[in-house]
């Protein structure tokens, strides 16, 4: 009997997951290179009725931004049903689960020729396996050129690493890597009773094979209500750590990347602590008890419910939604009458709410159980039209026959009477027309003078706008015109110089590359009613005037002076960059600063407990700037270096205001108590760790 087996039986699962906490913590502490995702986790992911209590009970698992299961007294609940209407504060209360549910884990595991195999599966078995449950269920998905069929589920982990994992044979080529998470994406089940997990183990990236996009992985899992959890390391590979990330993030899983030392040993220490920490993270179950007494339920005849957590001490909350039962389930029916139905369930298994959708979709329905008989057919409601010709559940939404704009979207399973035996719930579906950006022209590069950009299949929208960006920064974008589109579904755009345009949006440059995209005004900013492909440009420079020979002398002056000044600048910007990625020889000073990150009045504050904590939009910073276009997803940095603490930028391009002056490019500050950083909308305050309320202490409004 292992130890993990012994201890869990001599203290319990409480306990057990406390001990385990701590020693993943310990050990994450020493793995230098190896970074996470740093947004909490909240998955409610079944509901059931309680007769005993008359509550409905909703499983959850939260855990906070570190990765650690928050104590239920560490935040507030708020719920509130499908019209939006909050239930009294004594309707819901949340505990710790006296012991997790058996999980369903689904393994993706790359076996390309590039992973250190031996140590991964020297992680697998010494820090995941004997960390489950003896009722977890586990099978494997391995992928390398091409994806390898699921295994069965195991129970006895041991038999799954010794039939299937102990003797893996790596393979050359190029990886399926996203193509097996959206395949263990669409092996799971919605409506399922049971917690699915994804845990993804690669070393690879998006190649030269086209693969599937992050939306349908996500969609796919969200139907489910399975999390994803990512491990990927660089060793002679390295896989694509924000794409990981953002799968993790939209599924209310975690990601783990390591990008330390490239050693065969390192590699296995940084697998192993994150496998440590999934696994404390299965352990982060409560049970959030819910009166719904008084709540009408939809046409499911389940009570949909939106589920909030707000931390006590500031931050983001954490919210998910769930349908929950309002009685308890229907008595069996006797065994030999043979007019017995099951109870069914059924639930849309490819989309999910507010989905968008701009081609054709064929809509899957999936049933608890899964054996339907004949008698019972599927009936699909569009806009509230009824569609009963898709009998075998799967029906074809043709988008582009579609109004754009939002449509609503269910399924009911009904008998040979025409009762309902089963529904889902309704879904909102974004329909957006997608049509095609190209330019007049034979070329698309060294642009001058006039220039004339085409649309097609934009029928039944009444203009189209375009808008450009330069590809250094794709995200800011800028106007460049509208056009209205003609009965055929075209629209065109005459620039009459695009050189002039290109200096007027971005000046300062000599030559333009630039992207331009097309899209059709919808009825929020977020969700047109149709957008085009990007289109890349490059735009010729503008002709420079003839320099008169007397000025020639003059002009090589200036010139060498220009050139001494870059010079200084390239060698004080690498100055710089020697100086952030120096690790620093003095440990932090005893009284701890902190940083008050403020938003149009809302506050967070974070202390500096790291000699070096990193400043951006990227999810992976450890001050996350998010939802702003003018915060780079690595900005800056704040450093403890020589006894004091410092700012730096960390990119040639980016801007940022102290104590009320801008600074562009690399640049190093020696920060002082109350001294205030703008970046963006965000409004920054280095201060002591004692000094909490920061709403006297803000000077200015930079």
């Amino acid at each position: 009997m292992t130890l993990y087996r012994i201890l869990r039986r001599a203290l319990g699962t409480t306990a057990l997951i406390a001990i385990s906490l701590s020693l993943c913590l310990s050990v994450s502490a020493q793995t230098a290179g190896l970074n996470t995702t740093s947004t909490g986790e909240f998955l409610a992911y079944t509901c059931t009725y309680n007769g005993g209590t008359n509550l409905a009970e909703v499983h959850a698992s939260v855990a906070g931004p570190d990765g650690v299961p928050l104590n239920p007294q560490t935040y507030t609940i708020n719920v509130t049903n499908a019209a939006g209407e909050a239930l009294p504060p004594d309707a819901a209360a949340v505990t710790p689960a006296a012991a997790r549910a058996p999980v369903r884990v689904i393994m993706v595991l790359d076996t390309t020729s590039t992973m250190p195999i031996n140590e991964v599966r020297n992680a697998i078995r010494d820090h995941l396996l004997p960390r489950l449950l003896i009722e977890d269920e586990m099978a494997l998905l391995q992928f390398d050129t091409t994806i390898a069929p699921l295994t069965q589920f195991y129970t006895d982990k041991n038999a799954l690493y010794n039939e299937h994992i102990a003797d893996i044979e790596l393979r050359e080529g190029d990886n399926r890597l996203y193509d097996a998470v959206l395949q263990a994406a669409t092996l799971t089940q919605p409506n399922s009773p049971l917690r699915q997990v994804i845990l993804v183990i690669t070393d690879s990236r998006r190649g030269a094979l086209p693969q599937a996009g992050q939306s349908d992985i996500v969609t796919r899992a969200q139907a489910s209500k399975a999390q994803i959890f990512t491990i990927g390391f660089e060793y002679e590979d390295y896989p694509d750590r924000e794409e990981l990330f953002a799968i993790a993030d939209a599924t209310r899983g975690r990601g783990w990347d390591y990008r330390g030392e490239r050693s065969r040993s390192a590699v296995e220490s940084a697998v192993g602590t994150s496998l440590e920490a999934f696994s404390a993270t299965l352990n982060s179950e409560v049970i959030i008890a819910v009166d719904i007494e008084r709540q009408t339920p939809d046409e499911t005849g389940l009570v949909p419910l939106t589920i909030s957590l707000l931390p006590t001490s500031g931050g983001a909350a954490l919210t998910d939604t769930i349908s929950c039962p309002i009685t308890g389930p229907a008595p069996e029916t006797e065994a030999n009458d043979p007019a017995a139905l099951p109870t069914f369930t059924i639930a849309f298994a490819n989309i999910v709410n507010n989905l968008v959708v701009n081609e054709p979709v064929n809509v899957e329905v999936s049933a608890q159980p899964e054996d339907i008989p004949l008698e019972l057919r599927f009936v699909f409601w569009l806009d509230d039209e009824m569609d009963d010709q898709f009998p075998d559940g799967i029906y074809i939404l043709d988008t582009p026959s579609l109004t754009p704009g939002n449509h609503t979207l269910r399924a009911q399973l009904r008998d040979a009477t025409d009762t309902v035996v089963a529904s889902t719930s309704t879904v909102n579906l974004v329909v957006q027309r997608e049509f095609q950006l190209s330019l007049a022209g034979d070329s698309a590069t060294n642009l001058s003078g006039p220039v004339q950009f085409n649309v097609s299949g934009a029928e039944g929208l009444p203009s189209v706008e375009f808008l450009v960006a330069s590809a250094v920064n794709p995200i800011v974008t800028q106007p460049l015109g509208t056009a209205e589109v003609a009965d055929d579904g075209t629209a065109s755009l005459t620039i009459p110089n695009i050189q002039e345009d290109a200096n007027r949006l971005f000046p300062n440059q000599q030559t333009w590359e630039l992207q331009v995209v097309a899209r059709a005004p919808g009825e929020t900013e977020d969700q047109p009613f149709g957008l085009s492909n990007t289109l890349p440009i490059a735009v010729a420079a503008i002709p420079q005037t003839t320099i008169p020979p007397i000025l020639l002398p003059i002009g090589v002056s200036l010139l060498l002076v220009g050139l001494n000044y870059a010079l200084l600048r390239q060698v004080r910007s690498a100055r710089i960059r020697r100086f952030i990625e120096s690790p620093g020889s003095q440990d932090l000073d005893a009284e701890l600063m902190s940083v008050t990150v403020n938003r149009a009045g809302v506050k967070q504050t974070y202390t500096l407990t790291k000699k070096t904590m990193f400043v951006g939009r990227g999810s992976g910073n450890d001050i996350s700037l998010e939802d702003d276009s003018n915060v780079s997803r690595q900005h800056g940095v704040l450093l403890w270096r020589r006894g004091t603490w410092w700012f730096a930028n960390r990119k040639p391009k980016v801007k940022t205001k102290i104590d009320g002056k801008v600074y562009r490019g690399y640049t190093l500050h020696k920060l002082k108590p109350m001294m205030e950083i703008q970046i963006g909308d965000f409004q920054l305050v280095f201060h002591s760790n004692a000094q909490r309320d920061m709403s006297d202490l803000i000077k200015t409004n930079l």
